[in-house]
């Protein structure tokens, strides 16, 4: 099976090096075309949905464990959604939504987003990753694992990457997904945070 990553190494050459276009598309065409021959369906129609897979079924989502979908645009996170974030939640603490107190007393200088903030942006990122189809309703079933890594301060952009962990057919009925998000801070090392999310697809 052809990894997943050799259509994201074309595909980040090409834009990296605009110049090298259409030698890149003649070495991406035979590998689109081997993904649809296997089921393995990669829809882009631009180069920001270049990325996106279009799973179909079970199995070949099962083919996909193990590895890494992709990873999706920079998202900048501002006080305007952080304040938003702090309503609708009602945590109003100050290290979020207070400026000018972080800005002198705060450890990290500046105002920072709710680390649930974070976890719940994996939602929105990982549409522009992958999407599941023919394995019914996908239901939120919970997170296994989350930690907060790294402060995602206000006006930082983030990113998520994904990857497939397990699929598992449930015996009474649907199948359990297991993805890891990874999300990450433009222009720093550390990820902000790491999470390992669980999807339930009924019939």
């Amino acid at each position: 099976m052809i990894s997943s990553k050799v259509i994201r190494l074309l595909y980040s050459r090409n834009h990296a090096n605009p110049h090298r276009g259409h030698q890149t598309i003649c070495l991406l065409i035979p590998v689109v075309a081997w993904c649809v021959r296997a089921g393995i369906v990669v829809d882009y129609k631009s180069k920001q949905d270049l990325n996106m897979f279009i799973v179909r079924g079970l199995e070949q989502l099962k083919l996909l464990v193990g590895e890494e979908l992709g990873v999706s645009a920079w998202l900048e996170v501002s006080q305007d959604r952080v304040d938003r974030f702090a309503e609708a939640t009602g945590d109003d603490y100050w290290i979020h939504t207070d400026p000018t107190r972080a800005n002198e007393t705060s450890p990290f200088g500046i105002t920072v987003a709710h680390g649930y903030l974070t976890l719940s942006l994996v939602t929105y990122l990982s549409r522009q990753i992958a999407r599941v189809e023919d394995c019914g309703t996908a239901i939120n079933y919970g997170v296994d694992r989350v930690r907060f890594i790294n402060p995602v301060r206000v006006g930082s952009k983030i990113r998520a990457r994904q990857t497939i962990l397990s699929v598992t057919s449930l015996k009474e009925r649907g199948v359990k997904l297991i993805n890891e998000f990874i999300v990450e801070i433009e222009s720093e090392n550390k990820a902000a945070c790491i999470a390992r999310t669980l999807t339930l697809y009924l019939p």
